[in-house]
């Protein structure tokens, strides 16, 4: 565990980024794997249908979920900075029932309306079958997947981000393993992908609970803390079900973009599954900053630490435009190799692979503006403050439905692929003004006391 109320604010930040980057890059290496052994062994069809079909309707069921996960443990992480341990466990133990008795019911039925959902999105009639007999694996064991992305959320907050990376590489190499086994050896198809993904969440979750146990026996909830007054319940719920809806209206939106792309044909889906995942590798620094800097937010904020937090906040923007700004130049002159790595470079595969390309080469300028979401975003989560987040992904999904729907018409693909940008832009113009605004609040009256310190139970 780490206090990351003492100390230099940057070191500290960089120093818990990194396990974090390097737990994103297992997880994104969950997709290349995949899409790996599903475009070598099984072909074209198979990779549109599960990286293409099935991965923004795997994103939109999980995402809420995904957002109660990262906001509720804020909470904890306000309460290990103000060393109120008491409320942490408390904190954990209403997060888990919380977060677990919401998933069962809503992944199963998600599970079994899954061939409409693909229907519904305009899915090419080839590629149905191969994503729903994927993403029904995974929905009917989708609560293990959740209380997977809570524990390590929840490991991070306490200031442990070494353990985390454990889990992440676990689980990381168990599904590298399982999938060419599941597929290449057992030819088990496209369900064999899905099974080994879920093996490879089963087995960390489990090896996690018992090191959190082993490592962390202060914070483990005994039966007294599982009571709650109506005030601890509302200070996470206020955090995390907007946390959970943003970005359920983010993933909306890029279902949108989907449904947009889906009607340009096989090719354009192939070609922006066969890169959305190396461009996400672009993503991953970013999201270990923003999970650091949210972290170090929240500790310092129930430490009442103001003039802590905005020194952080400033030395981590200047690493982040940095680094968006080498990102922009090395994807835009790479794209071309980065387009081939999941598919050879055939007469067959030359449209997919110029779509390709051409997806990394819009995106990759207006980098610098999703920099700024970073920098401002997290902060705001991390002190408690939902509103402007949730808001700023309402203006997202707005910006990229419409210009999905309407772009495509005019200019096709590239319509598609600028519904990203724009969206980033409309996020921004809400999210920088109201960081600013709330600093300056906070310089004039204080952080606020929301939890009052537990002394007994």
């Amino acid at each position: 565990m780490e206090d990351m109320t003492k100390g230099s604010p940057l070191r500290q930040i960089l120093r818990f980024a990194f396990p974090v980057l390097l737990a994103n890059l297992c997880q994104q290496a969950y997709r290349i794997a995949d899409a790996a052994v599903v475009g070598r062994y099984l072909g074209k069809e198979a990779l549109s249908s599960v990286v293409g079909a099935s991965e923004t309707l795997l994103f939109i069921s999980i995402s809420f979920f995904l957002g109660l996960s990262y906001g509720m443990p804020i909470i904890t992480g306000q309460c290990f900075g103000a060393k109120d341990y008491i409320n942490v466990r408390r904190s954990i133990g209403l997060s888990v029932l919380v977060i677990s008795g919401l998933a069962l019911p809503l992944m199963l039925t998600a599970g079994f309306s899954t061939e409409w959902m693909l229907h519904l999105m305009n899915t090419p009639e080839n590629l149905v079958s191969g994503a729903a007999s994927y993403m029904k694996v995974l929905f009917f064991t989708g609560v293990i997947n959740v209380l997977l992305l809570l524990l390590i959320s929840v490991i991070r907050v306490l200031g442990d981000s070494m353990a985390a990376l454990f889990i992440m590489v676990c689980s990381c190499v168990l599904n590298i393993g399982l999938n060419v086994l599941f597929v290449a050896v057992f030819g088990w198809g496209i369900p064999g992908v899905a099974w080994a993904t879920v093996t490879a969440q089963f087995i960390p979750l489990v090896l996690g609970v018992i090191y959190f146990c082993w490592k962390m026996p202060q914070f483990v909830p005994h039966f007294a803390d599982l009571k709650w007054g109506w005030n601890f319940i509302w200070q996470h719920l206020r955090v995390a079900i907007p946390a959970g809806f943003q970005n359920v209206v983010v993933a909306f939106g890029t279902v949108i973009v989907q449904y947009a792309v889906n009607s340009l044909g096989e090719d354009a889906v192939g070609g922006i599954s066969a890169t959305a995942a190396l461009g996400g590798l672009v993503y991953m620094p970013l999201f270990a900053i923003a999970a650091a800097l949210s972290t170090f937010c929240a500790q310092n904020f129930g430490a009442q630490n103001l003039r802590r937090i905005i020194v952080g906040v400033r030395r981590t923007a200047v690493i982040i435009m940095v680094y968006v700004a080498v990102s922009t130049i090395l994807v835009w002159i790479f794209a071309p190799f980065l387009a081939t790595i999941f598919l050879p470079e055939t007469a067959e595969n030359a449209e997919t692979i110029r779509y390709g390309i051409r997806f990394l080469r819009l995106l990759s300028p207006f980098y610098v503006v999703l920099g700024f979401l970073f920098i401002c975003s997290p902060p705001l989560t991390g002190m408690g403050y939902p509103k402007a987040p949730f808001w700023s992904g309402i203006m997202e999904m707005i910006m990229r439905c419409a210009c999905a729907l309407v772009l495509t018409k005019f200019i096709g693909f590239d319509g598609a692929c600028l519904a990203h940008p724009v969206a980033w832009f409309g996020a921004a113009v809400i999210v920088v003004p109201d960081y600013l605004r709330k600093i300056r609040k906070l310089k004039r009256d204080g952080i606020p006391v929301r939890i009052e310190r537990a002394t007994e139970l």
